[in-house]
């Protein structure tokens, strides 16, 4: 059965992974019994144990969770010795840095638990008072009792129910610091209540850590240019040395080939190198790191590859109008209605926002920017459809001669931002690019790409002709107007916009 309420909930990723884990530390034993016990349940008691805040997970006791059922067909005294055998036999075999929990199903004999609870009591076991948080009917008893590690809970009612209340309880008795709302999450049953109160838990812990991770990465940008620079300069110098002593025939060519390496580690623009690499990694903290969505660093090929949101910013629009003019067929007229809409508002109104997700690497060795297709293909985003231009063709435009400079100049922010240009332009000129582009945004485009200028709202593209058939206006950013007849389709305006340069 599980949980009482919500049962079919399905987890966050981040919340999934926390209940995956909890079975590391988790020995589960149940006794054979008429009524079935969902084992899935004791992982979400041990998740409560979980929580980042209770310290590294080395330091987290394995959870024992052992079921009897109560012997019978013996007097009292006999059935109590069978008991705290079980119990003393239980802890022996079970670690000695392990929470222990031994639930006896009473409902078999319940006219023994009275003076089996006296026995206990006077075997060091105190009593402890969580009947009103247990109960589960009119007609449940129960008992709980612990001694140290070891609790035992005694208990006419063997369910599901019964163990996902002594989620709540357990942490309590072992003094961990669980909030008082995923005990409430537990006493409820509701498996919707449990989730949201956990994901609320450990979400800012798991950001923050994934946000270190990529600082820290980029922190070790620094040592791959740098010290491998630094590095493959003093091998070229000995390797350069080594190669005159042992040829001399070659001897002036070495000679020069060892005094132009030796200028060049000696010259103003190496000196200053380690202090323009730090300003570039700063400025990217500060400038880029939200835009960025992945970023990997492989130090042998000294390659920097990284997933980057850019808006569509730059086009000639002049180009557009020639398209949707036109008097033949092409990649704008052959679209359907509603799909020549959405591209007037993009290309000509300025009120439709598109958002690209693009894979580029960054050779620092080679002095290059090139794609890196298969590491965001088309379709695999969740934010924005890659750069047409970058994505399938490799093509950077004017902008590679830009980057090339500023690659031998060790300017790693301007190199940066042409990239970044490049990445917020789309040259309608050519006409196999913009196909593309147009072929991207088809209606089975799952990927929200569109953003509404004025309002922020973003969305996919079968979303949008859904809603805005006709086009995009500033009237439709009031979701409560009721359209009682079809908008009549507004004509292209013939108005001059400044050209904005690729």
């Amino acid at each position: 059965m599980g949980w009482l309420r919500n049962d079919n909930q399905i987890m966050n990723n981040i919340v999934l992974r926390y209940y995956s884990e909890a079975a590391y530390k988790l020995n589960v034993h149940l006794y054979r019994s008429r009524m079935n016990i969902d084992a899935d349940v004791f992982k979400y008691i041990n998740m409560a144990f979980r929580l980042p805040n209770l310290g590294p997970d080395g330091n987290t006791p394995v959870l024992s969770i052992n079921t009897f059922a109560m012997p019978r067909g013996m007097d009292n005294a006999d059935t109590i010795d069978a008991v705290e055998k079980q119990i003393a036999y239980s802890t022996r075999e079970q670690l000695t840095t392990s929470r222990k929990v031994m639930f006896f199903n009473t409902s078999t004999n319940q006219a023994v638990v009275p003076d089996l609870i006296t026995a206990l009591k006077e075997a060091g076991f105190i009593e402890k008072d969580f009947r009103t948080a247990l109960t589960c009917t009119p007609f449940h008893t129960n008992t709980v009792l612990q001694k140290g590690l070891c609790v035992v809970v005694l208990s006419n009612v063997y369910t599901d129910e019964v163990f996902l209340k002594l989620g709540a309880v357990l942490p309590v008795l072992y003094e961990q610091a669980v909030p008082e709302e995923l005990l409430n999450a537990y006493l409820s049953c509701d498996k919707q209540q449990f989730l949201d109160v956990y994901y609320a838990l450990v979400k800012d812990v798991e950001e923050q850590k994934q946000r270190q991770e990529m600082l820290d990465k980029l922190s070790s940008l620094e040592e791959m240019i740098v010290s491998e620079e630094a590095r493959a300069i003093d091998e070229s110098i000995a390797n350069v040395r080594n190669t005159i002593e042992h040829y001399n025939i070659a001897l002036r060519n070495k000679a020069a080939e060892l005094q132009e390496l030796l200028i060049r580690k000696s010259s103003p623009l190496w000196a200053t190198q380690e202090n323009s690499v730090r300003e570039f990694i700063n400025y990217i903290k500060e400038h880029d790191l939200t835009n960025i969505t992945k970023l990997r660093i492989s130090p042998g090929s000294r390659t920097l590859t990284v997933c980057i949101v850019t808006p569509l910013l730059y086009w000639e629009d002049s180009l557009f109008k020639r398209y949707d003019k036109a008097s033949t067929t092409n990649s704008v007229t052959g679209c359907d209605d509603d799909k020549r809409a959405l591209l007037r508002n993009i290309f000509l109104d300025g009120t439709v926002g598109v958002t690209f997700h693009t894979a580029v690497a960054i050779n620092f060795a080679t002095h290059e920017i090139v794609r890196s297709p298969n590491t965001l293909v088309y379709g695999t985003s969740h934010i924005g459809i890659p750069h047409t231009h970058v994505h399938y063709h490799n093509c950077w435009g004017d902008n590679r001669p830009l980057i090339i400079k500023a690659f031998g100049r060790a300017d790693y922010i301007v190199m940066w931002e042409q990239m970044k240009a490049t990445l917020s332009g789309l040259n309608i000129a050519d006409s196999i690019v913009f196909d593309k582009f147009i072929r991207d945004l088809n209606t089975g485009c799952n990927t929200p790409c569109l953003t509404l200028k004025d309002t922020g709202e973003t969305m996919n593209v079968k979303t949008f002709l859904t809603r805005f058939p006709n086009g995009y206006t500033q009237e439709d950013s009031s979701e409560a107007t009721n359209v009682t007849a079809p908008r009549e389709r507004r004509a292209p305006v013939a108005t001059e916009e400044p050209t904005i340069p690729f």
